[in-house]
């Protein structure tokens, strides 16, 4: 079955850790954390004071994306923070330096991924993809919640299964309208914002992107 990343950022966070509560019990298998610098993209999300918080008191494994300028810099402030059952994607784009980057996040026992952006090409991540652990697909640029899913990310999802052995994670405007699609391309971990907080029950809303999955 797909797993679920409920994006914390789309939820209440007056009540953050409420909403976390809600995720696992409707079934979610990790809880997604947009880290936006206000450079690398235009918003300004989380730092690590509230990584910090959430880790402290863990409910869900972490799914930590750094959209950060600096990636070089940071991460390993992040990574401090995280554990086993954690993973950590960073942007292709914004490292010169991303088989260090990769090779000390997995050192830690993180699981690491690149994230690559609607614009970019697949190919760019040769020969990087044989030491990551999973892939994290842009189907929208980033930077803002509840934006419409990209329709060519179906292509750069059938081009990236078929050449790589390697988790994929789809993040950006996935919905029970499109969810089964991307599981039929073999894509295991979806990142959900809008269409698990927005309207109706939170618990009900994840149930309903599995069942989808499943068609």
């Amino acid at each position: 079955m797909i797993k679920v990343s409920p994006s914390i950022l789309a939820g209440d966070l007056l009540n953050f850790r409420s909403e976390v509560e809600r995720c696992k019990k409707g079934g979610a298998d990790f809880i997604h954390l947009d880290v936006m610098d206000g450079h690398f993209v235009p918003n300004l999300t989380f730092g690590l004071p509230f990584v910090k918080s959430l880790a402290r008191d863990r409910i869900l494994p972490l799914d930590l994306h750094l959209m950060v300028a600096n990636t070089d810099y940071v991460y390993e402030q992040y990574l401090a923070y995280l554990g086993k059952d954690d993973r950590m994607a960073v942007h292709y784009e914004s490292t010169v330096h991303l088989d260090r980057v990769i090779n000390n996040i997995r050192l830690k026992g993180v699981q690491a991924g690149v994230a690559i952006n609607p614009a970019s090409s697949i190919a760019l991540l040769y020969p990087i993809v044989e030491i990551v652990d999973f892939v994290l697909v842009m189907s929208v640029n980033p930077g803002f919640s509840h934006q419409s899913f990209i329709d060519y990310t179906f292509t750069k999802i059938a081009e990236l299964k078929s050449n790589f052995p390697v988790e994929v994670e789809v993040d950006g405007g996935v919905n029970v309208g499109n969810v089964k699609r991307l599981a039929s391309l073999g894509v295991e971990v979806i990142v959900a914002g809008g269409a698990v907080f927005t309207g109706g029950c939170v618990e009900e809303n994840i149930r309903k992107l599995k069942v989808a999955a499943c068609g």
